[in-house]
């Protein structure tokens, strides 16, 4: 029973209590970085958010800004446009760990997702992540090797830095407190 609760729960599509709209812009590299992970980190980011219920992934809502808004009214969404900045893609080879006799190849990525409002497309949210994989060699590290590491870093960060959007958008804006009066001297 309990394990067609947990199917049950898991089979189910992710808009059914889905609070936030979620359009996903094109991903953006820091000054510098030449990646050639930016479409494989979009394709991620719709992966990362599609597992997680609060999020709405629905291609075919509006474009215009005005019957965007009213979609979203109707339906009761937050709506809002996310893209991904890759800040940092490298890999390295290491010298084998004590009593090892391969070298470790270590892939690491660090991502920021960014977000704004829709429609208005006002500073609304962020999260970042970064991670780390790695694995032995013999030799020269295989492109495929790197690229399969490279990739696994990017869907931990990915992760981490979706679970940390989200944890802001739960806390809602916050404003900033009262200033209490200062005693004059």
């Amino acid at each position: 029973m309990v394990a067609g609760l947990v199917l049950g729960f898991a089979s189910r599509p992710a808009a059914a209590n889905g609070k936030y709209y979620i359009r996903i812009a094109d991903t953006e590299e820091a000054t510098g970085l030449k990646s050639g992970m930016a479409d494989e980190a979009k394709k991620l980011l719709r992966e990362e958010l599609a597992k997680r219920p609060q999020f709405v992934l629905d291609d075919k809502m509006p474009e215009d800004p005005d019957k965007l808004a009213g979609e979203l009214k109707k339906r009761n969404l937050k709506g809002y446009k996310v893209f991904v900045r890759l800040t940092k893609v490298s890999t390295e080879v290491l010298p084998p760990k004590q009593g090892r006799p391969y070298k470790q190849l270590s892939a690491t990525v660090r991502a920021d997702i960014i977000g704004v409002t829709l429609p208005g497309e006002v500073m609304a949210l962020g999260g970042d992540g970064e991670s780390s994989s790695m694995t032995e060699i013999s030799g020269k590290p295989r492109d495929e090797e790197v690229s399969l590491l490279k990739e696994e870093a990017l869907k931990d960060a990915l992760s981490q830095a979706v679970d940390k959007a989200l944890v802001k958008l739960a806390q809602g804006f916050m404003t900033p407190p009262a200033e209490k009066p200062r005693k004059k001297k």
